[in-house]
């Protein structure tokens, strides 16, 4: 009897010993890939956040209208991130040269400024972006 209460605790703790380890597997490769899906840089990064009463639509919209007209129409993908309507605006801005760029970054620089809701960030990945 007391060998087999013996055989049955070792076999219980072996099990959860196992279970256990293939877990840890598990989250090591999940951390990974995560790691590996922020690591797109972009030309500009525009975060709209909210403090509860929405992020700042006016902006959103200047920012949207801004690309729209622009004559080279740079893409962008946006990644929403919040219950209450945050998005990162991601641009690689690969259409216009260097000098052009430089000028796309500093008009919105220009047109977020006064917004402590609204965050402009050069070269930079989006801690939000889903792949």
């Amino acid at each position: 009897m007391k060998h087999l209460f013996f055989l049955v605790s070792i076999i219980s703790i072996a099990s959860i010993g196992m279970s256990c380890k293939s877990k840890k597997e598990t989250t090591t490769s999940t951390s990974t890939q995560t790691t590996e899906a922020q690591t797109e840089k972009f030309r500009l990064v525009v975060s709209f956040i909210s403090k509860g009463a929405g992020p700042d639509n006016t902006k959103t919209a200047a920012l949207l209208a801004y690309i729209g007209v622009h004559p080279k129409k740079p893409t962008y993908t946006v990644a929403h991130w919040g219950r209450e309507g945050e998005a990162d605006y991601c641009l690689h801005l690969t259409e216009l040269s260097k000098s052009e760029q430089v000028d796309f970054v500093a008009n919105v620089n220009k047109m977020m400024a006064g917004s402590d809701m609204v965050f402009v960030k050069e070269n930079a990945e989006s801690a939000h972006s889903r792949k």
